[in-house]
């Protein structure tokens, strides 16, 4: 085939029609053919009409192939869309819905608006509802992202620098909340809690640190995969059953996507109201339980038993320690009776 016997506008619109004929939108054409050539929206439209080279026609073909066979698109551009900022994203890392963007909105109405507050994200991933959270003018309070994969973290500390001064970024295992109770005014965890070995657990978790009247936004995962997490996902009933045992009211399921449900409920007893201390007076050292750490140049240090938590150069807090070649969480120890008030 000559290379100049096509031109961008008819490659254009033979991808179009195979992606419509595979159940794919038709608009993806444009994005596959702005990568094979390396070329944004304005330099496609000014070659419509000019013929495309071998190579890049080849290398389109290829990634329409990969895309029919359910490939993310995300994935085969190397990048998303997310609340005005362009992610990069790879295999291993999780790509960010549309619909946590709208998440945000509503969560803002519960999260007081008219002094500090802290949240914290449990299994934040790639720092995606961090972002979105602190983007919304109306908020000015304190997040806190943590998860228990590092690559993940490493991902989010580069998405949230903008806002270095109000994101921390922390290195645990979700079952092990290094904060005492009563700490946070709301509590988050999206599509997480299948991925733990005890989702009950870390549920009870992010009950104990959050504030009495504050916000618990957790995801159950629903459908047919759900059927495979025996133990890890459950029907909606016992889901609701199960937040029941908990200091929780007003609890509110409803069906957010396909495979999850998202679910809204309130801690029992009287708001204590907004306000921050700084991290370092409400970290919780998983050795010994002792609150409040010291923060030195590079790392937070129990004064009590001298352990010492080093902030990476990325910005992340590493709470997590390697055992018999595999990174595992500290084990939590119950604090000790803590006076003040968070």
């Amino acid at each position: 085939m000559n290379p100049a016997s096509k031109t961008h506008l008819e490659l254009l619109r033979e991808l179009q029609q195979q992606l419509s004929s595979a159940g794919k939108p038709a608009a993806e054409s444009r994005w596959i053919l702005c990568h094979a050539g390396g070329l944004n929206d304005k330099q496609l439209a000014a070659r419509l009409m000019q013929s495309v080279t071998k190579d890049v026609e080849e290398t389109a073909w290829a990634m329409l192939r990969l895309r029919v066979e359910g490939y993310p698109l995300q994935l085969l551009l190397g990048k998303t869309e997310f609340y005005g900022l362009t992610l990069w994203v790879e295999r291993g890392v999780l790509i960010p819905r549309p619909e946590t963007e709208g998440l945000v909105e509503r969560a803002l109405a519960y999260v007081p608006p008219e002094g500090p507050s802290r949240v914290l994200d449990v299994g934040t991933g790639t720092g995606r509802l961090p972002r979105a959270l602190l983007f919304q003018p109306r908020f000015h309070g304190h997040v806190v992202g943590l998860d228990l994969s590092r690559r993940m973290l490493a991902h989010a500390a580069h998405y949230t620098r903008p806002y270095a001064d109000r994101v921390t970024l922390i290195w645990q295992d979700a079952r092990f909340l290094p904060f005492p109770d009563n700490t946070f005014d709301a509590v988050t965890s999206l599509e997480m809690l299948e991925f733990t070995p005890d989702p009950r657990g870390v549920l009870a978790e992010m009950v104990r640190v959050l504030r009495p009247g504050g916000i618990l936004l957790v995801t159950n995962r629903v459908g047919r995969e759900a059927t495979l997490l025996p133990g890890r996902a459950f029907s909606r009933d016992r889901f609701y059953a199960l937040l029941e045992e908990l200091p929780l009211e007003n609890i509110q399921v409803q069906l957010w996507q396909v495979d999850y449900d998202l679910v809204w409920a309130r801690k029992t007893g009287r708001p204590m109201g907004g306000g921050t201390r700084p991290l370092a007076e409400v970290l919780r050292c998983p050795e010994c339980g002792r609150v409040g750490l010291t923060l030195q140049e590079r790392a937070y240090r129990c004064e009590e038993c001298g352990q010492e938590y080093p902030v990476a150069p990325d910005g992340v807090v590493e709470m997590a320690r390697k055992r018999a070649g595999r990174w595992s969480a500290r084990p939590q120890k119950p604090a000790r009776p803590e006076a003040k008030e968070v």
